[in-house]
């Protein structure tokens, strides 16, 4: 198995496939994976070198402001050229080669976020290889991230963990709600939080896809600028109108 992006990783963990991890971003916890291997009698791990398959397109030899760091992102992806948004998460292609998985995990959510599957499919073309199979993690909501850990346990042969871990993380869930509830109840007249949550400050990017889900679960209420599934731009302007507690 080839984890492109980090969740995919700690999916893959947690449903008890770290023996099968062939490889995974520069970005992934790699010693989770490599706690969790099979190991022999000296505890050395018994199954294949984990190889990194990324690594980041931005210098780290620069002190990049958020600022910086946006403006070259929003350049690639004005690019008419794939080649330039691959740059942000290119794939070592050698390494991909090396590692020679058999399944790819990925995602299409966001073209600067991680690899997408174009650049996957792409490589798994020059190796000319019709058997590996190649799953995009695409989730929108709270539910549908539960949901992939059905589909990836379901390709890797072991679907009842992952409908068995998709079961144990919606129960915790409603425990979550149920427990805010009962606390909200004991408090007459309190009044929701307004809760507006930003995953880049500079500029202001509010948060979408299932942050607005994990938010409303606490109790509070989401504050969002634009009211869509994606994470938007947004500006100081708008979150002073707005006025989240």
């Amino acid at each position: 198995i080839a984890c492109l992006l980090p969740s995919a990783t700690d999916i893959c963990v947690a449903l008890g496939l770290s023996d099968q991890i062939v490889g995974v971003t520069h970005e992934c916890d790699i010693e989770a994976v490599r706690r969790s291997q099979s190991k022999d009698s000296n505890g050395n791990a018994t199954t294949s070198k984990i190889r990194i398959l990324t690594k980041s397109g931005l210098d780290p030899n620069n002190s990049n402001t958020q600022a910086e760091i946006d403006e070259q992102v929003k350049q690639a992806a004005s690019s008419n050229s794939p080649n330039d948004i691959n740059s942000i998460y290119p794939i070592l292609e050698d390494e991909f080669h090396i590692a020679k998985p058999t399944i790819v995990l990925t995602q299409n959510l966001c073209s600067v976020c991680a690899p997408s599957i174009h650049d996957v499919e792409v490589l798994v073309g020059e190796r000319d290889d019709d058997d590996v199979k190649i799953l995009s993690l695409d989730p929108h909501s709270l539910l549908d991230v539960a949901e992939t850990f059905v589909k990836v346990a379901k390709l890797c042969g072991v679907e009842e963990r992952g409908q068995a871990m998709k079961d144990e993380f919606i129960t915790n869930l409603e425990l979550v709600s149920k427990t805010v509830n009962m606390a909200e109840k004991k408090v007459e007249g309190k009044v929701k939080k307004q809760v507006l949550l930003l995953e880049w400050i500079d500029p202001p990017y509010d948060a979408g896809h299932w942050i607005p889900d994990m938010i409303e679960a606490t109790g509070c209420s989401v504050l969002r600028i634009k009211p869509t599934t994606k994470s938007k731009r947004i500006t100081w302007d708008n979150i002073y109108a707005k006025d989240p507690d």
